[in-house]
């Protein structure tokens, strides 16, 4: 899972997802890519260290090998808000967690960025 970092003047926070097997750039990655207003779903199967504007990443947890297919549908379901004053790709990481989190398709790991922030990542 990267954090939004940026290599620029462009972040991005996507919700990246390796591929530990042999094909390592076909890992998934989920993401609102845009600006204010204009975000929309997108996803890319590609190794996260070639992604241009990430320059970090810290893994969060771990998806069972039963779930990864369900993975897709699961995050192109996370609403892109562009209504919401504000809102960013950052904002849809978030919700992508949780949802992912509450249904049982991301177990969070011990130590974890997102346990020692003292998030839960809870709605």
């Amino acid at each position: 899972m990267p954090f939004p970092a940026s290599k620029n003047s462009t972040s991005t926070g996507p919700l990246y997802v390796q591929n530990d097997g042999p094909d390592r750039e076909k890992s998934l990655i989920c993401h609102a890519q845009g600006s204010a207003g204009r975000f929309r779903f997108e996803e890319t199967l590609r190794y996260a260290r070639t992604y241009e504007t990430i320059c970090g990443l810290e893994s969060l947890g771990k998806i069972r090998a039963a779930d990864a297919g369900r993975l897709k549908d699961v995050c192109a379901a996370v609403p892109v808000q562009n209504e919401t004053q504000g809102w960013n790709c950052q904002d849809w990481v978030h919700d992508a967690f949780v949802v992912l989190v509450d249904g049982g398709i991301l177990c969070l790991l011990t130590g974890s960025m997102a346990i020692r922030s003292g998030r839960r990542w809870k709605v």
